[in-house]
């Protein structure tokens, strides 16, 4: 998975929610569970975005 991580501010709130982008090979299963019991998580799969889906990690990485 790969985050994008938000600044804290000075009272340790975020300025921004974590984004994720979870890779292709990992578990759906996980994907759904993080969805059911994180409500409001920003996750998307590789494979729904069409600039990701098929790349090699190494790509979408640098």
């Amino acid at each position: 998975m790969v985050a994008a991580r938000a600044a804290r501010k000075a009272d340790g709130q975020t300025g921004e929610q974590v984004k994720w982008l979870a890779d292709e090979n990992l578990d759906n299963a996980i994907v759904r569970g993080l969805l059911l019991r994180v409500p409001g998580i920003d996750i998307v799969r590789a494979q729904d975005v069409p600039q990701f889906a098929g790349r090699d990690d190494l790509a979408l990485l640098t």
